[in-house]
């Protein structure tokens, strides 16, 4: 073959596998066909080049393909991962735990918050606490509402034991008529025939009962959240803090009757691998000093309790399902446990009475009407 010139060049090119090495021989070429190697040189296919160097040099082609593809597999993989751990844990912005079940502040405490904590405050580690850094207790409310993306993480309990004690923690002790909580409660716990649960139930909510119209009506607006004359936790219920906070706010919840594995959960969620049990959040809340008549509450008296406080229970049951951390199968468990104290307002859909038009009730304490709220 005639050529007008011709230059041989030799490159190396060296296996990743093997210790060997090829000389793969470039021709120029100006009769020949041209194409672009790995390099990006232009070479010719001529009958001089040995087809071995060319089946080595597409072997070595393609496995080094196959390996820059294996290794962007592998980077994006990671990169995804990272991305889902990162887009989860950025879901939450910042929480704020709403203690609105009366009995709230073992997690309370546990968060770094001084909710009746017996003059200690023992935040435990974990991601959950730190990331919980406002509180809405009561009228007291400093969430922030400009981060769209805050969740508002609920701490629960069934209405008739959140109801039980409530009722228990407000009581003034007997002597003590100096102190405010005295003053304060003796209209109620005192004036009225309401020492316990049960009494107030059967003297003042039962058709039977005795009180005077001004204590029947008293309890009958207090069990509903609509009097502030009688226990404060019950006045501040359910109700109101759903309608109080952000409209579609992220919710997350603790149920007390399910505390731990509620915690390690939305733990897990938020990307943190921090484990607690029983022993790791304090039960400082409990009501040490009731007694049996303080806990008691008769079958006749559970069934009152249930049809008075039934808006409520919907509101309970909307909290659990609005739940973001919760599955359904932890839904229905609470339920079922729901059921076996009030079977009828458990599966109800709505109740005998309209739910309450709380707007002034908002205003005057969380500061802003459902129709601000909505805007």
């Amino acid at each position: 073959m005639t050529m007008a010139r011709r230059r041989k060049h030799h490159i190396q090119i060296q296996s990743a596998h093997t210790e060997t090495t090829t000389d793969y021989i470039k021709y120029d070429c100006l009769a020949c066909p041209l194409h672009l190697n790995r390099f990006g040189q232009t070479v010719v296919s001529h009958r001089g080049l040995k087809s071995t160097s060319i089946t080595y040099q597409r072997t070595r082609f393609a496995s080094f393909t196959l390996a820059k593809v294996s290794l962007l597999v592998i980077v994006v993989v990671i990169f995804i991962a990272l991305f889902h751990v990162v887009a989860v844990i950025s879901n939450v912005h910042h929480l704020c735990i709403v203690p609105s079940a009366a009995g709230g502040s073992a997690a309370g405490c546990a968060l770094g918050f001084g909710l009746h904590c017996d003059g200690s405050i023992q935040q435990i580690d974990g991601v959950l606490p730190k990331r919980t850094s406002h509180l809405f207790h009561k009228d007291v409310y400093n969430c922030d509402d400009s981060d769209k993306e805050a969740s508002y993480l609920f701490v629960v309990r069934d209405p008739i034991d959140r109801l039980r004690s409530a009722f228990n923690y407000d009581r003034p002790e007997v002597g003590d008529d100096t102190s405010y909580y005295y003053r304060r409660f003796k209209p109620f716990y005192i004036d009225c025939p309401f020492w316990t649960v049960e009494e107030m139930t059967q003297n003042a909510l039962s058709q039977q009962g005795h009180a005077s119209s001004d204590c029947k009506a008293m309890a009958h607006a207090s069990v509903r959240g609509l009097s502030s004359r009688g226990p404060s936790h019950l006045f501040y219920n359910y109700q109101y803090y759903k309608e109080a906070i952000p409209e579609n706010a992220p919710i997350l919840v603790l149920r007390n009757e399910h505390l731990v594995g509620d915690w390690n959960e939305i733990e897990r969620y938020l990307g943190g691998s921090e484990v607690i049990d029983e022993r790791t959040i304090s039960q400082s809340n409990a009501n040490t000093w009731t007694n049996a008549d303080d806990l008691n509450i008769s079958d006749e008296s559970q069934s009152i309790l249930c049809k008075a406080l039934c808006n409520e229970i919907q509101i309970y049951k909307q909290i659990l399902q609005m739940a973001q951390n919760l599955e359904l199968s932890q839904v229905q468990e609470s339920l079922e446990e729901l059921k076996l104290k009030c079977p009828v307002e458990a599966v109800a859909e709505r109740c005998y009475e309209a739910l309450p038009d709380i707007t002034q009730k908002l205003k005057e304490n969380r500061g802003y009407t459902t129709k601000d709220r909505m805007n």
